[in-house]
């Protein structure tokens, strides 16, 4: 359970109770906000990778990379 707040991206509510969201715009708003976030740093990441060469091609390219959420709809989630 994640409970980090991102209130840097507009989003002082803790993540978790904001991913049970009940298709509330608002809430779905604040967590596509926090999607967008993590993907930034994945992004960086790729782009280090990138730049790292070895003997035939970047780091990158001799990478594989699976990037994903444990749960498609956590609003679905039963507690």
């Amino acid at each position: 359970m994640n409970n980090r707040t991102y209130p840097q991206i507009g989003v002082p509510e803790p993540h978790h109770p904001t991913s049970h969201h009940g298709n509330d715009p608002v809430k779905v708003e604040k967590i596509a906000k926090i999607g967008q976030y993590h993907m930034t740093f994945f992004a960086e990441y790729l782009e280090k990778l990138n730049a790292i060469q070895e003997a035939d091609g970047s780091l990158l390219d001799n990478t594989v990379l699976l990037y994903g959420s444990g749960m498609g709809n956590p609003s679905l989630q039963i507690m």
